[in-house]
């Protein structure tokens, strides 16, 4: 492999243009290192996960510096829109929005470049961002190739937007039954509407169409992991790890398999490859310290992973409330209080959030236990759990 790299990187000094030596080392992971090292800190493979994240004021300096330093010639633009390019696909999306920001203008605006920045956008967890900017290329209605637009149906589907995924896939299908986008496309559509089997059998069929695509691999795995049919997904993960070894999502299906079947280990060792690949991905923080939690008693571990989730994204609320747990399995109750009250304004309408903070408040003392179960029973009456608490603090209450 990287006698590969070397082959690319010499080609691409003959012909600094030579766009698919780009491309080739960009998947090998390489381009940064061999032609922008200066763009990032150092990557997973030189530093632990404890001193990975980059500094934000780092961030800002290169930010400043690349503002300074616009492309004045065409050589300098094409080394722009390759960096762009190498950074997403090295899963640096912060960085990628933020040099897709300091071009000109008028590559901003370029087809390729928006849907560029739509993946970065979901890269980083921010899908009301990657929706626009997809319906920004839509607009322009380039007769070109649908690739890239599978990436805005996830985020459709992430976001239960039925309605504009449905008129996603007929789009596509109108445009190019032969693409395996298309066929992504219509897999999420389906798989939104509850029917894993066909979109099961349009995921293996955009595989078919391109041989080189990890992705309708992993999509597939997920649907027979809905369905509990382990088996079947593992083979769709490990063919698409045959096609693309850096697939972190392969690997975090894998260990989604493992932590159904409460191998927590294994589980583990996955999330962690996972995380080698894309360190910044707020959810494999997330998923992460869920298995540490349960496999063990190794809190400190689970607690960084779940700290860490949050910094990469402080709207996560899963890990915000995996966290609130954590705390309350080790006895810090005021900062359990302190994250469930952040957690009730992101989701005001969550009853888990109103009946652990019933638990924390009854425990330190708080006047409006009663209130905070009788919330959780509100908006979830079907939960017997809320209504026994309920009862049990008016019985406490009377007996006292």
């Amino acid at each position: 492999m990287d006698q590969a790299a070397e082959c690319f990187r010499r080609a691409l000094e003959l012909d600094p243009f030579l766009w698919c030596c780009v491309e080739e080392l960009s998947s090998l992971n390489k381009y940064i290192e061999f032609f922008a090292p200066t763009v990032l800190a150092p990557t997973g493979k030189e530093e632990k996960h404890a001193t990975m994240k980059k500094d934000p004021a780092e961030l800002e300096r290169l930010i400043s510096n690349w503002k300074a330093n616009p492309p004045r010639s065409s050589l300098d633009a094409f080394h722009s829109l390759a960096t762009i390019h190498a950074l997403i696909e090295a899963y640096h999306a912060r960085e990628a929005i933020a040099l897709v920001a300091t071009l000109p203008l008028a590559l901003q605006n370029a087809p390729s470049v928006i849907k560029w920045k739509g993946r970065a956008f979901l890269e980083a967890g921010a899908l009301h961002e990657c929706v626009r900017t997809f319906e920004q290329y839509l607009v322009l209605n380039i007769p070109g190739p649908l690739d890239g637009l599978e990436y805005y149906s996830t985020a459709l589907w992430h976001m239960r937007r039925d309605v504009e995924l449905n008129a996603l896939a007929r789009h596509a299908l109108e445009r190019d039954r032969f693409s395996a986008t298309t066929w992504c496309i219509a897999g999420n559509a389906f798989s939104l509407q509850r029917d894993p089997d066909s979109a099961i059998e349009f995921f293996l069929r955009a595989a078919q169409i391109d041989p080189h695509s990890a992705y309708a691999c992993t999509l597939a795995g997920h649907e027979y992991l809905y369905l509990d049919n382990y088996e079947a997904a593992m083979r769709c993960y490990q063919d698409a790890l045959c096609r693309n070894s850096r697939h972190y999502n392969a690997w975090f299906g894998i260990g989604q398999i493992y932590q159904r079947q409460e191998k927590f280990r294994l589980a583990e060792k996955h999330y962690q490859i996972a995380l080698d690949l894309n360190p910044h991905n707020s959810m494999l923080w997330y998923y992460l310290g869920h298995v540490v939690r349960v496999g063990g008693a190794r809190d400190s571990d689970a607690l960084h992973s779940l700290e860490r989730a949050l910094q990469e994204n402080a709207r996560n609320p899963v890990a915000r409330f995996e966290l609130c747990k954590l705390y309350m399995q080790i006895g810090r109750l005021h900062d359990a209080w302190k994250e469930l009250c952040a957690l009730r304004e992101t989701v005001p309408r969550e009853a888990a959030v109103y009946y652990q903070m019933g638990v924390v408040a009854r425990e330190l003392g708080i006047n409006n236990t009663a209130e905070l179960f009788s919330m959780a029973l509100d908006l979830d009456p079907k939960q017997p759990l809320y209504r026994q608490a309920l009862l049990s603090l008016e019985e406490s209450r009377a007996l006292s």
